[in-house]
């Protein structure tokens, strides 16, 4: 199970990435200012929210992976839509479309592998697993432009959603029976999420200090990658090397996943996250004011990895909260829920001060909020060890 998982997770963390990297086409042709860029990452992520309480249920009651592969199957269908789209406003509820099968792909799969795994090397297990989805961000995302150039961002988005589809079509053929996470009786207790167990376990106070850390990181980090390509553009970055340069953003990804997973077995989670977002806060700010390549390119290596290698860190932190709790699953889906929130609210407050104040603006507020993460982490701290 957890090698397709692995595999789905390339294409899914890649087709998400990639879809970003036609913002600035998108932008150009449309006259789109970033307000409205961030509209479109905005309603993308607003699955995040919409699918977060019931995907817990829609895996249980149809299987994790058919329902993965259904939400594939619509990114894709996405992508097309896109490709196709004649005005700009057009292009908002396909976006949504495509964010269907984001939406839905990491809280079913966050919650099988933290199933799957032990608790002595959960953190080891799940930075390598949230790693591997970075193969499939730099695959996908340095081809994207270079594909632009040549046959328009148009076909491009068209040629992405064929291909994604096949790729959906292929292991619903091949790989749809596999082995089940959940016995009959777990399904039994686990497919419907009532009101009283969202209750339940927004009682569990470490439960909501892991989430408001994460709500606070999600604001930070989720967002400058949809930004990131503007900044370089401001910076004079080619537009045909925008995909190459931005993808070392996803190297810093692998790389932070798979050492800050690892580092959280040996030190603990809430160490390791709190030194991270001070570093992220850091980087955040150098970064605006680099200006050669190698330096635009370090620090996007460096900010990679302290950005999305908080998010092993912090599944580590939300399971240890509920660990051997009936509502194990929905946890994951209520967490999906809060740290959407923030993911979907984000990048139409960052484009909206990048209009009004500048986009180096906004990349100063993402790093007070990778500061402001570091409170909520500390009395989570204090109340595990008193547990």
């Amino acid at each position: 199970m957890l090698q397709v998982l692995n595999i789905l997770h390339i294409f899914n963390d890649g087709f998400q990435a990639s879809i970003l990297l036609l913002l600035p086409f998108i932008a150009k042709e449309f006259h789109a200012n970033l307000t409205l860029v961030g509209l479109l990452g905005t309603v993308m992520n607003s699955l995040q929210i919409i699918l977060a309480l019931p995907a817990g249920t829609l895996s249980t009651r149809f299987g994790g992976l058919r329902v993965l592969l259904f939400g594939g199957l619509m990114s894709a269908l996405g992508f097309i839509g896109i490709g196709a789209g004649s005005t700009f406003y057009w292009l908002v509820p396909l976006f949504m479309i495509a964010g269907l099968g984001f939406g839905l792909y990491h809280p079913i799969a966050f919650a099988l592998v933290a199933k799957l795994s032990k608790k002595e090397s959960r953190g080891n297990v799940m930075g390598a697993f949230t790693a591997v989805g970075d193969i499939g961000r730099i695959g996908l995302s340095v081809l994207i432009t270079f594909i632009i150039i040549k046959i328009g961002w148009r076909n491009t988005a068209m040629l992405y959603g064929i291909i994604g589809m096949l790729v959906m079509f292929f292991f619903w053929k091949r790989l749809i029976r596999m082995p089940k996470v959940h016995s009959t009786s777990e399904k039994r207790s686990l497919t419907h999420m009532r009101w009283t167990t969202i209750v339940t376990i927004l009682r569990n106070k470490q439960f909501v200090l892991a989430n408001a850390s994460g709500m606070f990181d999600s604001f930070a980090s989720s967002s400058l990658f949809i930004f990131l390509p503007f900044l370089f553009l401001a910076k004079g970055i080619d537009l045909s090397l925008l995909g190459l340069v931005t993808s070392t953003f996803f190297v810093g990804n692998i790389v932070g996943k798979y050492v800050l997973g690892s580092l959280v077995d040996w030190f603990g989670n809430v160490k390791i996250f709190a030194i991270t977002q001070l570093c992220m806060a850091m980087s955040i700010v150098l970064l605006t004011y680099a200006d050669s390549y190698i330096f635009l390119i370090f620090f996007a290596v460096v900010l990679g990895a302290l950005t999305k290698g908080t998010v092993p860190v912090l599944q580590t932190m939300v399971a240890e909260s509920v660990e051997d709790q009936p509502y194990f699953d929905h946890a994951y889906g209520v967490a999906a829920l809060l740290m959407g929130s923030a993911a979907t609210v984000a990048p139409l407050i960052l484009g909206y001060i990048s209009d009004q104040y500048g986009i180096y603006f906004a990349f100063y507020i993402s790093a007070i909020f990778a500061l402001l993460a570091i409170i909520p982490s500390l009395q989570y701290s204090k109340n595990i060890k008193l547990k």
